[in-house]
């Protein structure tokens, strides 16, 4: 399977009983180790982990948490506690736990041009080691993920592969076939054993039971996903031609489908599946099919909900069910999507990335049933459990509040957030944002919002969930319909779980209850805990060039834009923006002023001043310019600042006024363009903003602007105007 791990720079691990290394069998006893003391602390603090504080709901109504709340007993010898008598979803977290704890990371970050490469790059991860594999198709958003992805993670290098690899297969099922061939090799096995097939009997062998499974599509991009979750994570893909509309939504009998055929893929493979703790207990479904599903009703549900529940008796296969009528989870579900750079880039995060830093916005107030959510108690959670938090509540909320966290890129990677709303709108505690508000990761962040609507039209950036996903979130979770608060796991337990380790499909999920609207992105078995341990080895693999040794020569041959673009990539945003700054200031190199500002937009709006992105956004291409991402960094930085902005900038600021933003950005200009120009200029811009729209409220605010700079005209025609006294000598 093309090239493979070589040259060790530290000795060669030796090997060991694969049963001791990876299995979990019946009986197997974790002993509490610096390494799993966690697990001791868990069972102790099993109630707390396990406790939702819901009152009971009737059918219906959101699912209430049934999950069992004994603790389990460390048996016989202090400081060993039996996996079987830990609750369910904490068994889970156990064996998840159990196989990242001996993964090796190398760290080395490659780049790839192709999914085919690809392909060859995870393909020669050899477990236990592997390291980040990211795509550079060469667009803007791919080279943003990847510059976050890399301060995140802080790489001792960045390589890119150059080497030339086949083609992958045309036809669906050949491609499916050639992916569980790169997973097998992984695992050891080579030529004609390196198959799906040959790989289960592998683990069995090892004793090694999957705790989760991917579902993929091979006429889906999204692929890109499955691959390193079930190489690194231990899953089989099960390979399933879906419906392609992420903002679309399946029919009921259509969702239930895919259950009922995945289970019957896992019973022809004996992947126990049934009950939480011993077998496949998760799905991350790699495609970008539809989260929501339309109940007969005309009603949503979500997918990731619908997936995982154990069919009524007497169910016939391949017949929708009640959704409505409550019912077991025999796995808690998933979902990554997006091109296959985007779905890359979510599977490495889940798999590379641990959180540092998080960030609390609680927007409710402290009283019933509001105070269950209490963002204080799950900022003193995740503190405890090392990382530093970040806490906004009442009554220090608010856009400036929520604007200070967001200025320049967020630094969060793990972000949990308390509001209510509709789809494009979201509660502060004090005013509203809007997903334009949302703001840009500096660096990957898995984000829980508890909010009424936040998926409810995932196709549409204009709307919260789908913004937080654009820019750069790899995990969320949200709702796609009304879900009442009832429907999500209080925030408290949800940083209690995660604190825990256990995995985001489940903490973020209640137990039992009908199939409700909360849908989770991401992969299901990403966890919050220490990194994985580093080994320095070399990777010996054709055609590698290491990005530093890109950036020397561009450096030295006068390429500015590619130095900018390098920088960028390494993470070095700063150093980017002040080459950008000279360059530009500067007469004797040529460049291309559209290309480089196209570049450096992104860092510039982090880290330079607001002059400077202005000036940048000047230069950019017409269609650069145009984007709806690059007008909302130019109304986020520069918004701000227009009480005493100069001509150039406010014409700027007209010719960008956001279709979907018309009320907030005309009152930010508005005043400023008639001390510049009088009232006509604003009255004449308000009447053009009126034909741009059929909204009956947005219409009716733009028309309260309108009467008042009419007052101001008709003010100033009455008014003789004021000449300014000559100067005494």
């Amino acid at each position: 399977m093309g090239c493979s791990i070589a040259s060790f720079r530290t000795a060669r691990p030796r090997r060991c009983g694969w049963g001791l290394a990876l299995g979990v069998p019946h009986g197997f006893l974790l002993r509490v180790a610096p390494g799993w003391a966690w697990l001791g602390v868990l069972a102790v603090a099993a109630c707390g982990v396990l406790a939702p504080a819901h009152a009971q709901t009737s059918t219906g109504q959101p699912p209430s948490d049934a999950e069992r709340t004994n603790p389990g007993h460390a048996p016989g010898e202090p400081g060993r506690v039996a996996l079987e008598d830990l609750p369910p979803i904490v068994q889970v977290a156990a064996r998840s736990e159990n196989l990242r704890s001996r993964v090796r990371v190398v760290p080395t970050v490659v780049l790839v041009p192709d999914a085919s490469t690809y392909v060859f790059a995870v393909g020669s991860w050899r477990f236990p080691h592997a390291f980040p594999v990211l795509i550079d198709d060469g667009s803007p958003g791919a080279r943003a993920d990847i510059a976050r992805f890399v301060r995140a993670f802080q790489p001792e290098r960045l390589v890119r592969w150059t080497g030339e690899t086949p083609p992958l297969p045309d036809e669906p099922e050949a491609l499916a076939s050639f992916i569980d061939s790169a997973v097998a090799t992984v695992w050891g096995l080579e030529g004609d054993e390196a198959t799906s097939k040959h790989l289960l009997a592998r683990w069995r062998e090892l004793n090694f039971a999957p705790a989760g499974v991917v579902v993929a599509n091979a006429e889906d991009e999204a692929w890109a996903a499955a691959l390193p979750l079930a190489a690194l994570r231990g899953q089989a893909i099960f390979w399933h031609p879906m419906r392609r509309d992420f903002g679309g939504a399946f029919d009921d009998r259509s969702a239930w489908q895919v259950d009922d055929l995945l289970r019957r893929f896992l019973d022809a493979r004996t992947l126990a599946w049934e009950g939480i703790g011993t077998g496949v207990d998760t799905i991350t479904l790699c495609a970008n099919t539809p989260p929501r599903v339309r109940l007969a009703d005309r009603s949503f549900v979500a997918m990731t909900d619908l997936l995982g529940r154990t069919p009524p008796e007497g169910h016939a296969f391949g017949e929708a069910r009640d959704a409505r009528a409550p019912s077991e989870r025999w796995a808690y579900a998933s979902q990554i999507h997006g091109s296959a750079s985007q779905a890359a880039y979510r599977a490495m995060c889940g798999l590379f990335l641990v959180p540092e830093r998080a960030w609390v916005y609680d927007g409710y107030p402290d009283e019933a049933p509001w105070n269950e959510f209490s963002g204080a108690r799950a900022a003193e959670t995740l503190r405890g459990a090392g990382l530093r938090t970040d806490l906004d509540r009442r009554p220090d909320t608010g856009a400036r509040a929520w604007g200070a966290r967001a200025s320049g890129g967020l630094e969060a990677q793990l972000v949990l957030v308390n509001s209510h709303g509709m789809p494009d709108a979201f509660d502060l505690g004090t005013g509203t944002a809007r997903a334009g508000d949302v703001p840009t990761l500096r660096t990957p962040a898995a984000v829980h919002f508890v909010h009424s609507w936040s998926m409810g039209r995932p196709g549409d950036r204009e709307t919260i969930g789908p913004r937080w996903l654009e820019n750069g979130a790899f995990a969320y979770v949200g709702s796609v319909q009304e879900p009442y608060l009832t429907a999500f796991v209080p925030t408290p337990l949800v940083a209690r779980r995660l604190a825990a380790r256990v995995p985001w499909a489940i903490a973020v999920r209640l137990d039992q209850g009908p199939v409700w609207r909360v849908a989770t992105i991401g992969d299901a078995l990403w966890c919050v805990g220490p990194p994985a341990e580093r080994e320095a080895i070399e990777l010996r693999m054709p055609g590698l060039v290491d990005v530093e040794d890109e950036l020397r020569e561009q450096l030295g041959s006068r390429d500015l834009a590619g130095a900018c673009a390098t920088l960028v990539l390494l993470g070095r945003e700063g150093d980017a923006v002040r080459l950008y700054e000279r360059t530009v200031r500067q007469d004797e190199i040529p460049y291309d002023a559209g290309e480089l500002a196209s570049i450096v937009i992104d860092a510039v709006f982090r880290t330079g001043d607001p002059s400077l992105f202005v000036e940048a956004f000047r230069a950019l291409p017409a269609d650069a310019a145009q984007a709806p991402s690059r007008r909302d960094m130019l109304w986020e930085r520069v918004g701000d600042t227009l009480a005493n902005a100069d001509e150039a900038t406010i014409n700027l600021m007209v010719a960008n006024v956001r279709d979907t933003r018309l009320v907030p950005d005309a009152q930010a200009v508005v005043g400023r363009l008639r001390s510049l120009y009088g009232p006509p200029a604003s009255v004449g811009f308000l009447r053009s903003l009126l034909d741009r729209t059929n909204d009956g409220r947005t219409r009716e605010r733009l028309e309260a602007m309108l009467e008042r700079e009419e007052l101001h005209a008709s003010a100033t025609q009455r008014t003789p105007q004021r000449t300014p006294s000559p100067r005494r000598r």
